[in-house]
């Protein structure tokens, strides 16, 4: 499994939904996936991906998270509107979900509704709506 990172970190897990992580990962039928079940790789390329829409640094996002800061504010704090990031991130999930279509790996309705519940889960996200959090409540 070529690529898989290896090293454990202190970095704190799950804090977002583009959230990066070293430690190991196993394979399974859904991609890559730390031994928590979490998204590793795919979720440092998202991480890496908005870090560079906003005009900073993978490591300058992860801090301002870890300080609390939700996407909506970083993006504001570096002259970026907000709307615009997750115009940006639908876009991307979009161009995802068309591919998929076009090989027939899904009909055009089942890509609406993928699409529908990504883009509410990514506004969730950039706003700072924490499902966690409503969970435990």
């Amino acid at each position: 499994m070529a690529g898989v990172a290896s090293a454990q970190t202190d970095e704190e897990p799950n804090t977002d939904e583009v959230e990066t992580t070293d430690e190991s990962v196993d394979q399974d039928e859904r991609g890559d996936r730390d031994r928590d079940g979490r998204r590793g790789n795919k979720r440092g390329a998202k991480r890496a991906a908005v870090a560079e829409f906003i005009g900073i640094e993978v490591e300058e996002l992860q801090a301002q998270l870890e300080d609390g800061l939700s996407l909506a504010d970083i993006a504001e704090v570096n002259d970026v509107d907000p709307d615009a990031l997750v115009d940006e991130l639908v876009a991307n999930v979009t161009e995802k979900l068309d591919a998929k279509v076009e090989e027939g790996r899904l009909s055009e309705e089942e890509a609406a509704e993928r699409l529908e519940a990504k883009t509410e889960r990514i506004e969730d996200k950039v706003f700072g709506v924490d499902d966690d959090a409503e969970a435990d409540a």
